[in-house]
């Protein structure tokens, strides 16, 4: 089952104010209703302790105040992909889980990985979604390319892979990646 699940990309917090471990910073947040009116979906899922990120850890249904969504994909049933961008700072590539609905059907993910993008040019950009290892499709891949005018992206910089199962975005070689060229006019 494909779950559809991209509307904003975005982070809405369960709390009025949440202290991230390992930082200082506190995120405000908005109320949404309680976890009883929410339909649980993995109620086994645990909220993650922050590692290196303020961001790891998030519940989140909307984009934050001051963080623009780049887009992202559905990896799995559970899993997505989001690229974040902190305009004038720095772009981050999100794994999240899916935890539940609310009840207007949005849904309420949790940050689980969070992978800092290095600076690219204008003639590069994002791909994922539609990326291939060795030309078979694999939603868990993101990758940097440079854009042409070909069907597919086989200029690859770097690219990376969510490991689904450790809850990690994970490098990988570049070797063998190519992506869908989307705007690519057959």
């Amino acid at each position: 089952m494909q779950l559809k699940f991209m509307r904003q990309l975005g982070f809405l917090l369960l709390f009025s104010s949440l202290t991230i471990v390992g930082g200082n910073a506190k995120i405000p947040a908005k109320a949404i209703p309680s976890s009883s009116m929410l339909s649980p979906i993995k109620p086994e899922t645990k909220l993650v302790q922050a590692e290196t990120s303020p961001y790891i850890g998030l519940i989140y249904s909307e984009v934050p105040e001051g963080l623009i969504s780049g887009g992202g994909a559905v990896i799995d049933q559970w899993h997505q992909i989001h690229v974040v961008e902190q305009p004038g700072k720095a772009m981050y590539l999100w794994l999240g889980e899916l935890l539940r609905y609310d009840q207007v059907g949005q849904p309420v993910t949790q940050v689980l990985d969070v992978l800092e993008l290095p600076p690219f040019s204008k003639s590069q950009r994002i791909a994922f979604r539609f990326c291939r290892l060795n030309g078979k499709v694999d939603r868990a891949i993101a990758a940097i390319v440079k854009m042409t005018e070909t069907e597919y992206y086989t200029q690859i910089s770097h690219a990376w892979r969510v490991n689904t199962q450790t809850g990690k975005i994970e490098v990988m070689s570049t070797q063998g990646v190519d992506c869908k060229n989307q705007g690519w006019k057959s």
